[in-house]
Formats: C-alpha cells, structure tokens, sequence
C-alpha cells in the first residue's frame, strides 16, 4: 500500500491490543469497497507496516472486524473468541 492510498491513513491501525480488542469497520462509515475488499486492505496495511506484522479478519454482515499480531507471536488472535464478534454473531 502506498501513501495516498484511500485507506493510507488506517496504517497507525497496525499494532497490539489488549486481549480480546480487535478494530470493528463498516460499510458507508469506515469503508465504501465490499467488506471481502476491505479484508484485502486489512492484509496490506500489515504488509505494509513489514517487520512480520500480519492480519486476521472476519466479515460479519457489512462489517469487517480485525485485528494485527507479529507472525512469530506466541498468542495470535482467535477472532471467533472476541466477545465483538460473539456479539455481532448474536451468540452468548
């Protein structure tokens, strides 16, 4: 991804958080692309970032929830186990 890009700006995005945090975009606010485009975005920011950064994403209707972990990581992200996207799931 380059600067200028339209989602150039999403680049600070990419780094930890606490367990069980992960970014929540959607459609018409956050992005304007499908939400399957935006998880291609999500993939390039890390690249981007480089230093073994990587992204994991789930789309969840219009939504595209996501979050950022080192590739030699010990503990990655396990998005199905987020409270956000147990939530936005409608599952307890």
């Amino acid at each position: 991804m380059k600067p200028g890009s339209q989602y150039y700006h999403l680049l600070h995005n990419v780094r930890k958080l606490a367990k069980g945090e992960a970014f929540v975009a959607t459609k018409g606010v956050h992005f304007t692309c499908q939400p399957q485009s935006f998880q291609g975005v999500v993939y390039d920011l890390a690249k981007t970032k480089g230093r073994g950064w990587v992204g994991t994403s789930t789309v969840i209707g219009g939504s595209v929830v996501y979050a950022f972990y080192i590739r030699s990581d010990l503990m990655r992200p396990n998005l199905p186990a987020y409270p956000i996207v147990k939530k936005m799931r409608g599952q307890r």
